[in-house]
């Protein structure tokens, strides 16, 4: 009973409000302008220490030397 209630104030609220147009507003003033920022140059590559694993990438870099994947073996030559 309720969703129906709800479906009956949707619906009356789309075909009430279906025909309204929105406008703009006046401009309203601009605002004050903010501190200026450093005039330096800027550089061109971002310096970076050297990147870390974590222990998540470790376990996987060490699974890859030992884990085995199985493929489908090819049975004749794969050109024909």
């Amino acid at each position: 009973m309720s969703i129906a209630l709800n479906v009956c104030i949707f619906l009356f609220i789309i075909f009430s409000f279906s025909k309204v147009q929105l406008t703009a507003g006046p401009v309203g003033p601009a605002g004050n302008r903010g501190r200026v920022g450093p005039y330096g140059q800027a550089a061109n590559v971002a310096g970076c220490d050297k990147q870390t694993m974590n222990l998540q990438q470790i376990k996987h870099q060490n699974a890859k030397k030992t884990v085995v994947v199985v493929q489908k073996p090819i049975l004749g030559d794969p050109d024909d």
